[in-house]
This record gives structure tokens, sequence and C-alpha cells, in this order.
């Protein structure tokens, strides 16, 4: 028994959907390197499997009102924890924020409070949190299988 084409095609589309959807996020790590603007030793990493969204930071930090600009972060976090800090915190979207609080220890400084003022780009597909923020959906898939089919026959 032959199988139409287009049955061929629901299926690929299913299970490789599936697949792709079945793991971690991944986002682009790095280490903020304070009054440059820039990230260091940029990577690619798995989150946590409770975090659903890529992050990305640039502004100004402030600790025991010493404000440190030129601050750049990548990596992951929730929605939830997002919601914290802004009320605007949305996947696929940048914000602007000021003063967003961070109770969370700073090892380096031993303080427990900082805020930071800049822009927060939130996005929920793998390694998007890059310098340019791009959207993937899953409309690009089904018009990805009709030219491969066309190219194998």
């Amino acid at each position: 028994m032959k199988l139409p084409r287009i049955f061929l095609y629901v299926i690929a589309t299913i299970i490789i959907a599936a697949v792709s959807n079945s793991n971690a996020l991944k986002c682009f790590f790095c280490t903020p390197m304070p009054g440059t603007g820039q990230c260091g030793n940029i990577s690619e990493q798995f989150c946590e499997i409770y975090q659903d969204v890529c992050v990305k930071l640039e502004g100004s930090e402030t600790d025991d009102g010493t404000t440190i600009p030129g601050i750049m972060e990548r990596g992951c976090a929730t929605l939830a924890q997002l919601r914290n800090h802004t009320d605007a915190a949305e996947a696929d979207k940048c914000h602007t924020v000021v003063d967003a609080v961070d109770h969370s220890p700073d090892p380096a400084s031993g303080t427990t409070v900082s805020t930071f003022t800049g822009t927060v780009c939130v996005c929920s597909t793998n390694l998007c949190n890059t310098a340019v923020v791009t959207h993937r959906h899953a409309a690009h898939v089904f018009l990805v299988f009709p030219m491969v089919f066309l190219f194998l026959r």
C-alpha cells in the first residue's frame, strides 16, 4: 500500500514539530562587561525546564547608589520572574524599564537590592536573544516542506 504524498507531508510535519518542541529552550548566555555595553564569553546553553523565555538586557544598573552604565546580559528567565520587575513583560517583545528592582543577592558587592534601567527584550524560541530579535513560527515549517518535496521528485 502506497501512502499519498500529502499524507507523508502531514506526518513528517507533525513529527518534526513534536520533536523540536520536546527539548528545553536554548538561549545565548554571556558574561556582562560593565561599562562597555558588550558581552564576553557568549555561549549557547539549555535553560532549566521551568524557564520559558530568553532575555537580553541593555542599560544601566544601580547598586548602593552607584550607577554602572553599559550593562548587557543574555540568558534564560521565566515570564513570571520578569513580571515581578515590570508589569509589561510579554514574550517576543522589547520593553523599556525604569528602576526595575532586583532582590537577588549579588556575590560581588554583597548587596541584595539593585535597580536596572534600560531595555529588556524577551523572546520564546531557541537562540532568539541574539543581536536582533527574530521570530520563527510554525507556519515556516509548512512553507519549507512543500519545497523539499518538490526537490525530491
